[in-house]
This record gives structure tokens, C-alpha cells and sequence, in this order.
């Protein structure tokens, strides 16, 4: 039996609950905002992610800190269906008002008739990620109402959206300005390569990579290189004519294919095979030249080459064997890592023009390697495995850092293993778990000095000054899904821009408003995989030979453990760290050497040393003669 039942108009004073005539099942009505309690523009919070994950259990908006359908309250309080009680212990849930609404004329404390990532309710992400989203001048109160949407802020602004539609989850990705044209490299799970733009997929190859291609580009013309089994696979194009094909190799090719572009106009390609050989191949050229052998490199048939490193004339490599001899082999010497396995390699130079190796193995332990000798080996965070690691020059202080992941922190290391200043930088999310899954590193602020950009496994983005450690304005921004891959960064009219991806679209994004430079790009340092950045800036180095002002501990109170006593000089030295209690009694004395140009720290272990305030004198003699020295304070607690 289907009832018809008409209702006066809304009067002033008119509430829902006044209503009880209603029963059974509605299934129409003419007016679907007769009874709510105003007039004006609803807004509405649509989290998908969310609903995807929750409706099977029918708990979507069951999470108030985390609903997949809620509405924004233009009041800046959102109280509906909050439970308050009077004074008098009587319980009130809260229901909608006409300050809800969004118009010009609300009369409401907070509302500022303007929607945005500042304002309150905000247009942040529910990961507390910035949406991008503005919306502003609400008009008045009518049966047609208009209001102003902008995308982006005065930094950050979406570019476009890609919608993935046949291609298979994506592994990496790659950005290319070709032709003043920017193109875009993936490769997936099943080796399956395209090359698109915003607009057309430029190819496509199912059998292409399963490592991330190589891509350049040379006197106007496109190359792409990639490796799937024993087949070095290459596509060459010039916008008009192309020209594709493979060289089969005797054995398996195991590392990711490098562009080695020299600084005398040569071009090679490098690659290692599972028979322990290094191949060294010219570059194929349009019209129809494929690539050529020019040197094989033995390292030893019993070594398995894991990843290469490239620059000019320079390489070096990491292996692994059954015998467990895991080497480091360059083309000045090789190293013996005791037992340990090379997981990452990347490569640099130091002020001298010194090749500077750096090498991450399964035991957290980083080597930095030049001329064929150890420098300095130090441990990251025992406690949880770190599987890469990138370098940049965070500080211009003359010195690249490596900087890593370590959960929800990013951590950076000079090469004596001092942690850099403001650092660790802290990820803080409204997901339950923070797992950064990716790092890469531009000036995006165009102060010179690059920013340090963060990906989580959630699919959020957040860019921090590597100096300061401060998040940047407009981060951090969200691609909505988890990320497929280490996003890419690229240069378009000399401005950082960044694109991401998961499993169903692609975003790109314009993250600088003045010119910038690229450091570390994207997976492998750039399109051409060298894992090369080149010598650090000198612009902030500190010429004061000891200066005061650097010299601390830390942790200050200490109450377990060990406590590290950083210092800077400027040139090399024998330090020697005498340590007293209030009384002028001796307590420790720690002797240790320090390298210029960069900080260095001392530990000392409190494990016996009883509660109190104890000084600390830092003596640094260089090994020009140069003398100076500070006193620190130190706090045991236990």
C-alpha cells in the first residue's frame, strides 16, 4: 500500500523531531530539503579510500575521526551527532542547524565564507594531507547560488590526472622532456613498458624491463633501455621515425641498465650479467643502428653483479657469490666487506674531485669508499632493516648526506656517520601506520639548498627544508591510494614538478613557483640510473677553525646508555675529550679523530657513571698545529 502524505511549508522555528506522522517506508519526495533545518549549500566529505575499506562491514562513518561520508559544518563545530549533557546530567545529541549551511550571510563566529586547507572546518584530507581544494565566496541565500573553486595554493597545484586502464601494476616510473614535451616511463610486474603523455600512449612493449628502464635524451632523439632475462631491449624515436629491437646476451642480465653520458660526448650503456661480467655497449642511433659491444669487464665468474655505479670514466660495483665473498670492485681497487651483503650502492665526489663511493649492506652498516680504501664505516638504526638510501646536499656546507628512512623518521648521515642537524624528521599522519616508502630530493624554493620530498605507503607526499627540517607550505599532498612506485620529479619551464602514481591514475603536480634544480630525481638518482650526485656546494661552510657553538651532546639530559658529543673543525684533528665532575673531579677521558670540513662525534657510555651534572672540555689540535677547545655541560639522570 503505497500513502500519500502532504506536510505544510517550513515556518520559522520549525524542527525535524516536531514531525511524527511519518511511517512505514519513504520512498519519495518532492522537496528533499523541506525538512532540513536552513537553507544555504551543504558540503559534503567524500572518502573513498574509506568506503572501500569499510563498507563490506557495513562501519563506514562508524570512525568520527575517519568517516567515509561527512558533512562539512559551516559553523567550524562538528557536533552533529556528538553526545553532550546539560548540567543538570540530561543527554543531547547534536543535530544540524541553520549555521551549517554555506552563504554569504551566516552569522556564525568561525564561518569566514571560505572553504580551505587554513579555515575551520578545513579542506585537508582525512590523513591530514592538503587537498588543494578552495572554495570561497558563497553567495547569499537563493534558489540558484554560486561559489568559487580553486585548485591548488600559491605553491603547489595539480597539473593533471592520468587514468590507468589496462596496465599492469606499476613498479617504477620515469619522467622525459622530449621535444618540449614532457613523457612519462613505466614499467610493471611483467615487464610491460609505456611511454605516454597527458594526452596519448607513445608506445607500448610487454616484454621490455623488469628492472627500471633508462631513458635520454640525444640530438633530438628519445632512447630507451631495458632488460628482461638475457635481452638488452632498446627504442629509439625522433617524434617522426622509430627504431626498436634487442641483443640477446649469454646469461642474465642482473642490474639495472645504466646511461653513461661522459663529459667527452661519448654515450654507453652498462650492465652486469649473473657469469660475473660487466658489458659496456655504444648507444643505438636513428635510423636503424642498434646498440654495440665495446668492453667486457671480468669481476669473477663466481660473483654476482647486484647493482653498478657510473660516472665518465669511473665505476664500481657491487657483488655477491655463494661463497659469501661479497665484494665492492672499482676501477680503482676493490674492498672485501667481511661477510656482508651490498644492498645499495650510490655514487660522488668529494672537494677534491676524489670518486666517493657509498654502500649500504645487510647489516644497516654504510661504507663510504675512495681510491679503493674504507674511509669510515658507521651503523644506521639497528633495529629496523633500511633498504636504501639517497644522497643529497642538504646543507651546502660542503659536505652530501645520506639520507634514509627509518619508519616514520628521515634520517641524514655526513660521511662520519653524525646525524645532520634538525634531523631525524618526523612523519606525522592520521594513519594509524606511517611507512615511508620512498625519498627524493630537488630545490623547490629556489633557495639553492634542496628540500628533502617523503612518500609514505599511503600515498602521501611531504616536502621538508633540509636545512631547517621544516615542512614545506603546501605539503603535505596525497595521490589517495597506496603509491605504486618512488614518484619522479622533472623540470618544466625550469620549475619542479612531481609525479606520482598507484594502482589506478597518475597525478602530476607543480611544486615550485620559481626556478629549481633536481638532485636526486627519482629511483636509481635519475632517468639515466647513474646513483650519481655530484660534489657538494661549499656556499655555508664554516672556515672558524673550532667554533664554540658546535659543540653539544645529545641526548642532554642522558639517562641511559651512551650520549654522543658532537664537534666541528675545520680541519683535520686529534681530539681529546677530558671530562670532569662539579667537584674538579677526573671522571673519563675519550680520545678520538676528527675530519674536516664536516661534524664529528665522540660517544661516551654512562652505563657506570652516577647521576649528576658533569664538564665536559673538548680539545681539537689540527694537524697544522691549530689549538682550541670548549666545555660542555653534560646531565646524567638515572
Amino acid at each position: 500500500l503505497v500513502r500519500t502524505k502532504t506536510f505544510p511549508n517550513d515556518t520559522t522555528g520549525y524542527r525535524s523531531f516536531d514531525v511524527d506522522s511519518l511511517s512505514g517506508v519513504i520512498i519519495d519526495v518532492d522537496e528533499f530539503d523541506w525538512a532540513v533545518p536552513g537553507n544555504g549549500i551543504v558540503i559534503w566529505h567524500i572518502d573513498e579510500n574509506v568506503i572501500n575499506e569499510k563498507i563490506a562491514e557495513n562501519k563506514v562513518n562508524t570512525d568520527k575521526t575517519r568517516r567515509g561520508v561527512d558533512v562539512e559544518e559551516a559553523d567550524g563545530v562538528q557536533d552533529i551527532g556528538e553526545v553532550f549533557y546539560t548540567i543538570f546530567g540530561d543527554q543531547v545529541i547534536g543535530e544540524g542547524t541553520e549555521e551549517d549551511f554555506w552563504h554569504n550571510d551566516n552569522p556564525a563566529t568561525l564561518f569566514k565564507n571560505r572553504f580551505a586547507k587554513d579555515t575551520r572546518p578545513n579542506t585537508l584530507t582525512n590523513t591530514g594531507a592538503n587537498s588543494l581544494i578552495t572554495i570561497n565566496d558563497f553567495s547569499e541565500i537563493d534558489n540558484r547560488m554560486s561559489f568559487r573553486v580553486e585548485f591548488g595554493d600559491s605553491v603547489v597545484k595539480p597539473l593533471f590526472t592520468i587514468n590507468l586502464q589496462n596496465i599492469p601494476i606499476i613498479y617504477n616510473i620515469s619522467s622525459v622532456n622530449f621535444k618540449s614535451e614532457m613523457f612519462f616511463v613505466t614499467s610493471s610486474d611483467i615487464s610491460k613498458l609505456h611511454i605516454f603523455n597527458e594526452d596519448t600512449i607513445l608506445y607500448s612493449n610487454p616484454i621490455f624491463s623488469r628492472s627500471k628502464p633508462a631513458t635520454l635524451v640525444l640530438n633530438n632523439e628519445f632512447h630507451v633501455y631495458g632488460s628482461n632475462s638475457e635481452l638488452l631491449n632498446f627504442w629509439i624515436t625522433d617524434g617522426n621515425t622509430s627504431f626498436e629491437g634487442n641483443f640477446i646476451l649469454p646469461d642474465l642480465i642482473t642490474t639495472p641498465i645504466i646511461i653513461n653520458h661522459k663529459s667527452n660526448g661519448e654515450n654507453e650503456l652498462w650492465f652486469g650479467t649473473q657469469n660475473g661480467k660487466l658489458y659496456v655497449f655504444n648507444l643505438g642511433q636513428l635510423p636503424d643502428i642498434s646498440p654495440t659491444l665495446k668492453n667486457i669487464i671480468d669481476i669473477g665468474v663466481s660473483l654476482v653483479p647486484r647493482r653498478i655505479v657510473v660516472q665518465d670514466n669511473f665505476y664500481a660495483v657491487i657483488s655477491s657469490s655463494s661463497e659469501n665473498l661479497n665484494l665492492y670492485q672499482s676501477s680503482l681497487g676493490s674492498v672485501n666487506l667481511s661477510g656482508e651483503i651490498p644492498t645499495n650502492i650510490a655514487l660522488t665526489k668529494n672537494n677534491s674531485g676524489d670518486y666517493v663511493s657509498i654502500i649500504l649492506t645487510d647489516n644497516n652498516n654504510i661504507y663510504i669508499i675512495s681510491n679503493g680504501s674504507i674511509l669510515n664505516r658507521f651503523q644506521l638504526s639497528p633495529e629496523n632493516p633500511i633498504d636504501f638510501f639517497i644522497l643529497s646536499d642538504i646543507k651546502l656546507d660542503g659536505n652530501n648526506y645520506v639520507v634514509v628512512k627509518n619508519k616514520n623518521q628521515v634520517e641524514a648521515y655526513n660521511f662520519n656517520g653524525a646525524m645532520a642537524d634538525n634531523f631525524p624528521l618526523n612523519i606525522e599522519s592520521n594513519n594509524d601506520i606511517i611507512t615511508i616508502s620512498s625519498i627524493v630530493s630537488a630545490d623547490i624554493e629556489g633557495s639553492a639548498k634542496p628540500e628533502i620530498i617523503v612518500s609514505t605507503h599511503y600515498g602521501e607526499i611531504y616536502a621538508f627544508d633540509g636545512g631547517s627540517g621544516k615542512l614545506i607550505s603546501g605539503f603535505p599532498i596525497t595521490i589517495g591510494q597506496i603509491l605504486a612506485a618512488t614518484p619522479s620529479l622533472f623540470l618544466s619551464e625550469e620549475k619542479v614538478n612531481l609525479i606520482a602514481a598507484n594502482q589506478t591514475q597518475i597525478n602530476a603536480w607543480s611544486i615550485s613557483s620559481v626556478a629549481g634544480k633536481l638532485y636526486w630525481s627519482e629511483e636509481y638518482g635519475n632517468p639515466q640510473n647513474t646513483s650519481f650526485i655530484d660534489a657538494a656546494e661549499n656556499t655555508n661552510r664554516i672556515n672558524e677553525f673550532f667554533p664554540a657553538n658546535r659543540a653539544y651532546n645529545y641526548p642532554n639530559p642522558v639517562y641511559e646508555g651512551t650520549t654522543n658529543i658532537r664537534y666541528y673543525v675545520a680541519e683535520d684533528s686529534k681530539i681529546s675529550i677530558k671530562i670532569f665532575d662539579l667537584a674538579g673531579d677526573f671522571v673519563a677521558e675519550l680520545n678520538d679523530d676528527a675530519q674536516g670540513g664536516m661534524d664529528n662525534e665522540t660517544v661516551w657510555n654512562v652505563g657506570d657513571i652516577q647521576s649528576g651534572v658533569y664538564l665536559a672540555r673538548i680539545e681539537a689540535n689540527s694537524t697544522t698545529g691549530k689549538t682550541e677547545q670548549a666545555v660542555i655541560k653534560i646531565a646524567v639522570v638515572k
